[in-house]
């Protein structure tokens, strides 16, 4: 916390198993670039950053698998760039998984980035500018054999914003 750049950085194809943590009240959270991994287990709380609380890109992978996941109170929640990934998989762990975003300006922003969800669990979008956005190349997957995720978008100025070349 209260770092002048970055709390958490993970590059260069590295993994980062980050179980019941907080970053908080840094420029930017959790930084994800170069193919590098986090998977985020038990309580996460991703809070009061004064950028972006989140960024997958370059070809990375923010996993949350069995985890109780905040976004709350940064400047953007979740950025995931092209190649980058925001993901719940089929994993029996990752089944009941909960993502929370509030009171961001953006709460989840897909520029390309991908947001495949593969098992019960859910994504919720309150109190934001907006919810989701989802620009040209973006892609939503919400599709399991085990059930399907729940987005809720509730009290943002605008829920869903699907950009052209959106899916």
């Amino acid at each position: 916390q209260d770092n002048a750049h970055t709390g958490i950085v993970v590059s260069d194809g590295s993994t980062a198993d980050l179980t019941d943590i907080t970053i908080r009240r840094n420029a930017n959270g959790l930084d994800l670039f170069t193919g590098a991994n986090a998977i985020l287990r038990g309580v996460i709380s991703i809070t009061h950053n004064l950028g972006v609380g989140a960024f997958a890109n370059g070809a990375s992978i923010l996993e949350i698998r069995g985890a109780d996941v905040q976004v709350n109170n940064n400047a953007f929640g979740i950025v995931v760039l092209p190649g980058g990934n925001l993901t719940i998989l089929a994993f029996s762990l990752s089944t009941g998984s909960t993502l929370t975003i509030d009171g961001n300006g953006i709460g989840i922003t897909l520029l390309g980035g991908h947001l495949p969800v593969f098992t019960s669990s859910t994504i919720k979008a309150t109190n934001n500018g907006i919810g989701i956005l989802a620009n040209t190349a973006a892609f939503i997957i919400n599709a399991s054999p085990v059930g399907s995720g729940e987005f809720v978008l509730e009290n943002n100025q605008i829920g869903l914003n699907f950009e052209s070349g959106a899916g």
